[in-house]
């Protein structure tokens, strides 16, 4: 389900970038998660988008520095996707509780 929710919001980001979106990026990942029938109470979101799978996830990472440690994290969701418009890998983690 968290996985469902990731995909879900780097896919908004995906068609963004490709002007094919008339809304922002979700940049609220409880919404789509409660969507989905999650029952938690708060969840976040970490992009990252490089040319190299390596720097994508590096750059997620880093997005994450503050809120990775937090220990109240129970369920996460992971999604890589490549926009070849510009050529570039996105990621998307959501973490949620």
């Amino acid at each position: 389900m968290i996985d469902h929710a990731a995909a879900e919001i780097n896919e908004t980001t995906d068609r963004w970038i490709n002007n094919a979106s008339r809304a922002e990026p979700e940049t609220d990942a409880l919404s789509p998660l409660k969507d989905l029938g999650y029952s938690g109470s708060k969840a976040t979101i970490l992009s990252g988008a490089a040319t190299t799978d390596s720097d994508a996830i590096k750059a997620t990472i880093l997005q994450g520095f503050a809120k990775i440690p937090d220990c109240s994290w129970t369920d996460f969701g992971v999604n890589a996707l490549y926009n070849a418009k510009k050529d570039m890998i996105l990621t998307t983690v959501v973490l949620a509780a």
